[in-house]
Formats: structure tokens, C-alpha cells, sequence
């Protein structure tokens, strides 16, 4: 049951413990730190000057400091999505998560026109880094997979989470049950047993964007074996349709 533990309390750290920037969207000045980030990145520098005209990068690093930190722009058939988080990655309490917000940018004209936005529309990752995020399709809809995680008592999980532009919302698209890519218990003192290790690979397949499949492959001591799962977009929410995480996964056997 070690990994079902370890997964509860992860969920647990992400959900509960938040950093108290979760509203630091609605404030004008930027982390200082994102300031070479920003300017050394053509894109983003565009996309934070049509969004917050001239930023002032004032606020210096620090824990919990509440400040507006730029991350990457994604590109859309028709738009392109400013994400920032409220807080200077790693600068947060290690349970702590990124609050998240995007900015809708249409392209017209050859430039680009804010169009909407969604401020903390979700929380991702640890000690306030938010993890890898890419752009996906998630049935008729645009949107993102975040691939984050963290270490807790020794056990390390990494999880995979989608957000759904739907309707002029960022809808969380759940999963049952929720992905979680891989793990391992390398650093967990007093378990008994092998080391247990798993890692997963996930793809959205073209043209069948209601698809969800990961690959695992699974390391027990010296045995190695490996399976797959596959998840099926019913509504608003991912429903497992055939296989399963691994055994090891579930419950550290």
C-alpha cells in the first residue's frame, strides 16, 4: 500500500497546501527573477507586452512572494495561450503548488489581441514549480497536459493532469482513475522489500483526441515487466476503458 499512501499525501499537499500567492494574478509586478526569462524569449516578451503593456520586475526572490511570473506561451490553430503562475518557481513551500493563469491571445492582422483570460484557473506541481506543460487536444476542445509531481517521505510520484479550453472556461478534465506516470520508492527509509520503480509514457493519438494511452514499465529488484492503460473521454472527465496502472503502482507490491 506504500504507493497509495504516498499518492494520497501528494494529493493532499497539492490540494491543501497552496502557496498564499494563489491570488497574485490581480497584481501588476513581476517577479524580479523572470525578468531575463521574459526578455530572452521573443514570443513571450510580446505576448506579456500585449497582455500587461511595460512589466515592472520589482519584487525580489523570496519565499511566498506574491509576484507574476511569465512561464511560456503555447500555440493554438488560431491563438496563442500566455501562461504565468503567481510566484517565482521553487520559491514556495515544499507541499506548496503554482497557482495558474492564462491569457487567451487571438492572432490578427499579424499581431495578436487579448481576447479572454482566466486567472488561477488551476494548481500544479510542488515548491511552487508547476511541473511540464504542453498543449494537447482533448476531444473537440484545445488545451493542456501538465506532467508533475514531487518527493514525500522518501516516495517520489509524478502525475499527469489536463485543463480543457472549453466554452470561454478552463475546465479541469479529471480522470478515474487519476494518472499517475511514474514512482519510486529509491528514498523511502524502513520499507521492507525490492525497490520498486515505475515509469510511464503517455500519448493523445492523432485523430482520436477522446484517446488517453500510457505505457508503463515496471522494475521490481531485479524483475521487469510492463503494461498499459488506456482512458476514454466521456463528458468532462477521462474513465479507464481497458488495462490498468500497474500492480506495483497501486499498491507497492
Amino acid at each position: 500500500m506504500r504507493y497509495r499512501l504516498a499518492l494520497a499525501l501528494l494529493s493532499a499537499f497539492v490540494s491543501a497546501a497552496s502557496p498564499s500567492t494563489a491570488m497574485a494574478q490581480g497584481i501588476r509586478n513581476f517577479c524580479a527573477a523572470a525578468r531575463q526569462h521574459v526578455e530572452g524569449d521573443f514570443k513571450l516578451s510580446d505576448a506579456v507586452r500585449q497582455v500587461f503593456g511595460q512589466p515592472y520586475y520589482g519584487v525580489p526572490s523570496q519565499q511566498d512572494a506574491a509576484c507574476i511570473y511569465p512561464l511560456q506561451v503555447l500555440r493554438y490553430g488560431s491563438a496563442d495561450v500566455l501562461l504565468t503562475m503567481g510566484n517565482e518557481p521553487g520559491q514556495a513551500c515544499h507541499g506548496c503548488s503554482a497557482s495558474l493563469s492564462a491569457y487567451f491571445l487571438a492572432r490578427t492582422g499579424g499581431g495578436l489581441k487579448l481576447v479572454n483570460k482566466a486567472i488561477d484557473f488551476g494548481q500544479a506541481g510542488t515548491s511552487g514549480y508547476p511541473g511540464d506543460i504542453s498543449p494537447v487536444r482533448i476531444g473537440k476542445d484545445d488545451g493542456i497536459a501538465i506532467e508533475s509531481g514531487g518527493t514525500f517521505q522518501g516516495h517520489t510520484l509524478m502525475l499527469l493532469d489536463f485543463y480543457a479550453f472549453h466554452a470561454g472556461r478552463v475546465v479541469h478534465v479529471e480522470a478515474s482513475p487519476r494518472v499517475a506516470l511514474s514512482a519510486s520508492d529509491a528514498g523511502a527509509v524502513g520499507d521492507s522489500g525490492p525497490n520498486t520503480d515505475v515509469s510511464g509514457s503517455w500519448v493523445i493519438p492523432p485523430g482520436a483526441s477522446n484517446t488517453l494511452r500510457v505505457e508503463y514499465k515496471v522494475t521490481v529488484g531485479r524483475r521487469r515487466s510492463a503494461t498499459s492503460a488506456t482512458w476514454r473521454l466521456i463528458g468532462e472527465r477521462w474513465v479507464l476503458s481497458s488495462g490498468g496502472p500497474p500492480k506495483a503502482l497501486e499498491a507497492g507490491q
